[in-house]
């Protein structure tokens, strides 16, 4: 394999093109790394939003289950108030 270029300088400076080449290798590279910074951040906010909406619903289950035990140790009482209170 052989070196294209006769030196480093002659590289980068690709036959007086080197500005919109390495410009154009610039560009792309920091849409690369914005697009895979963004989906990254993307996916957590997603991962924060689903477990947010698991916490809520596990508030919700348990506030019913509470009301739920509530109501029941309600029922029981006036059952037995009206119990005692026919006999």
């Amino acid at each position: 394999m052989t070196f294209q270029f006769e030196s480093w300088q002659a590289f980068w400076q690709m036959g007086g093109y080197g500005f919109y080449v390495w410009l154009a290798f610039g560009v792309s590279l920091l849409a690369v790394l914005a697009l895979v910074y963004e989906s990254i951040w993307t996916k957590q906010q997603l991962i924060k939003a689903v477990n947010a909406q698991i916490a809520r619903k596990q508030r919700i289950k348990q506030a019913k289950m509470q009301s739920n035990k509530q109501t029941e140790s309600t029922t029981e009482h006036d059952k037995s108030e009206q119990e005692v209170g026919r006999a």
